[in-house]
């Protein structure tokens, strides 16, 4: 019995050694690139000064590189030098496009660019009052208005302001001028006024300035030049 016992030992261990050699070794173990035994007794390190790459002191018969000739790192282009200093002015070639046209020289409309917000003409018309009073014995009536039109940098200002009473102009003021922008919200001005009414008709030469001052302030101010010199300067604000 013991015998027997011993005997199936020894053939179940080398069962398991065949299996595990065989059957159960990994697939990195069977394809491992078998590396050969470097032999350090026939390396020559008389020339080596300091720490050395891997190739000089691992790989035996490895040449040396020389860095002593090589050149400072360049470009990959270095053979290729491009020269900057001509880059900026002289002509444009023959087929070089207008950089003030339309992409490819599309038009939305045949022979007609298309027109932006600051080439079109626009016209507006203000009336700050506009009152009447009626009683038993005679109609008063007072008007003030502003109406323009053109475009945002230049266009035509036309300003009215007077009183009637009984269908009579009392006291009128008329003023056409020419509104030219020259800062942000601000205009300058150059015209003619007219004033009318009970008293002889005057005429003025008029020049100013109109536009948005800081904390929403409107500030039209105006210098007039009439006959027989006389002179006159009218300043308004509003907030």
């Amino acid at each position: 019995m013991l015998e027997s016992s011993t005997m199936q030992n020894q053939c179940v261990k080398r069962i398991l050694a065949v299996l595990l050699t065989v059957g159960l070794s990994p697939a990195w173990a069977q394809e491992a690139p078998v590396v050969p035994a470097v032999d350090h007794s026939q390396m020559d390190h008389s020339d080596v000064q300091g720490s050395t790459s891997a190739a000089e002191g691992r790989i035996p018969g490895a040449a040396k590189m020389d860095h002593g000739s090589a050149p400072a790192a360049t470009s990959a282009s270095a053979g290729n030098v491009m020269d900057h200093g001509n880059m900026q002015g002289g002509k444009a070639p023959p087929d070089a496009r207008d950089p003030h046209a339309y992409s490819y020289g599309l038009t939305f409309v045949p022979h007609q660019h298309a027109m932006h917000a600051d080439q079109n003409s626009f016209g507006s018309l203000l009336v700050d009052r506009l009152e009447a009073v009626r009683t038993p014995d005679a109609t008063h009536g007072a008007y003030e208005l502003e109406a323009r039109y053109g475009r945002d940098y230049d266009r035509a200002v036309f300003k009215a302001e007077g009183e009637f009473a009984d269908g009579r102009l009392e006291d009128a003021r008329t003023e056409l001028l020419w509104s030219h922008a020259v800062a942000t919200y601000w205009d300058r001005q150059l015209g003619v006024r007219y004033d009318s009414g009970e008293e002889p008709g005057r005429g003025w030469l008029a020049f100013g300035i109109q536009g948005l001052a800081p904390y929403w302030f409107e500030v039209d101010a105006t210098a007039y030049v009439g006959e027989n010199g006389r002179s006159a300067l009218r300043l308004s604000a509003e907030y």
